[in-house]
């Protein structure tokens, strides 16, 4: 499934309160499966955000980045936007990432009593992964 990285952080808490629903055996084995591939990549994606912030900002005399307030310092805006550009594209990058499909049979099934109801948007997320 090709996915942009800005999406996935959001696909990851839709699903992650998927899981905590009772659903048929095999949505659910699927959404924990695809829960744990997204976050390997949420991981990703934060560890090349940080990187691009510490290599753009302001060092400290240990060489460590300055953060004031929560936020990263910079030394110019040129910097500052040159860093916003760089996390900017890497969020707009497309990845490749294997999902589990299940039917649309897998995920009608969560209409029957005996299991939870999924919100629109809970919805929208698990059709993502309908084959």
């Amino acid at each position: 499934m090709l996915i942009k990285l800005g999406n996935i952080e959001n696909m990851v808490t839709v699903l992650q309160s998927v899981m905590k629903k009772k659903l048929p055996v095999k949505l659910s084995y699927a959404v924990s499966k695809n829960v744990k591939t997204l976050t390997s990549e949420c991981e990703n994606l934060y560890e090349q955000r940080i990187k691009i912030l510490n290599d753009s900002s302001s060092k400290d005399d240990k060489g460590n980045p300055v953060i004031k307030d929560n936020q990263y310092v910079f030394n110019s805006d040129d910097e500052k936007s040159g860093a916003i550009k760089a996390i900017t594209e890497l969020l707009n990058t497309e990845v490749d990432v294997e999902i589990m499909n299940i039917s649309m049979n897998d995920v009608e099934k969560c209409d029957e009593a005996k299991y939870d109801a999924l919100t629109g948007i809970e919805l929208d997320e698990v059709m993502k992964m309908v084959k």
